[in-house]
């Protein structure tokens, strides 16, 4: 069992158990196993590196790149959420730890710059049960164009205009839950600082942990079910990260 990380809350006494949980889960590279987007994109345009590059060449954050990117998609709606469905791999755990939340009264969410509609049919396909997806709204076809549209999402220097998942955190969160956040990218980072605990891996665990953020490394969903219950268990309770700013890492 991993030791509750430098910088948590400290245990207090108080209720614990999952029913004070939020858990807010990206979904490329954090649910799933591998960035789902990245290859539906490798697979239908031809010059995916080559158009992603140049938007990053002209100042384009990561997610605007692949809105860019989604909107030359030379096929229809069904196609992409086809390709969704055939590269998705989930990791080890995620429908058993989301029941487990909800039976206990807690709340759990996809929070992700992806689309919705794919990102549903994943989730479902997979067994996991239902439970509100913030992400992109595809609109347009092929022959017009698609537009990639992210609802709910708020403003940062570091994300953008309308990309930042840390404001969204902050909303969603009601009084007196515990707000612990799932991801594994520089995109996720304004989320873990909204957030009480965070389960990271990829390049979000070595910002966390050059931040001081209460980080454990995610393996799998079962494993980090046992170190939120040893977690809760020992009285954590919400912190005051509902009250931060987002800003550039």
């Amino acid at each position: 069992m991993t030791a509750v990380p430098a910088g948590a809350p400290e245990p207090s006494p108080g209720r614990a158990g999952f029913g004070r949980v939020l858990a807010l889960m990206d979904f490329d590279g954090t649910v799933t196993t591998s960035d789902c987007m990245v290859a539906v994109l490798d697979r239908f345009l031809d010059d995916w590196p080559g158009v992603f590059a140049a938007a990053r060449a002209e100042g384009l954050g990561e997610v605007a790149a692949v809105q860019r990117g989604i909107a030359l998609l030379p096929v229809t709606r069904e196609q992409i959420v086809a390709a969704f469905m055939e590269t998705a791999a989930l990791r080890p755990g995620v429908a058993d730890f989301v029941a487990r939340v909800l039976a206990a009264g807690g709340e759990a969410a996809v929070v992700s710059a992806g689309i919705r509609e794919a990102i549903e049919a994943v989730l479902a396909a997979a067994g996991v049960p239902v439970i509100p997806v913030h992400a992109g709204e595809l609109h347009g076809d092929a022959a017009h164009g698609y537009a990639l549209e992210l609802e709910g999402f708020g403003d940062c220097p570091a994300c953008g205009a309308g990309r930042c998942k840390g404001p969204l955190t902050r909303r969603l969160r009601r009084p007196g839950q515990v707000v612990v956040a799932f991801g594994d990218g520089g995109r996720d980072l304004c989320m873990a600082r909204a957030a009480d605990l965070v389960f990271a891996r990829g390049r979000l665990l070595g910002l966390c942990r050059q931040e001081g953020l209460p980080a454990i490394e995610l393996t799998d969903f079962a494993a980090a079910a046992a170190e939120l219950e040893a977690w809760l268990a020992a009285g954590a309770e919400p912190g005051d990260a509902a009250a931060g700013e987002d800003r550039a890492p």
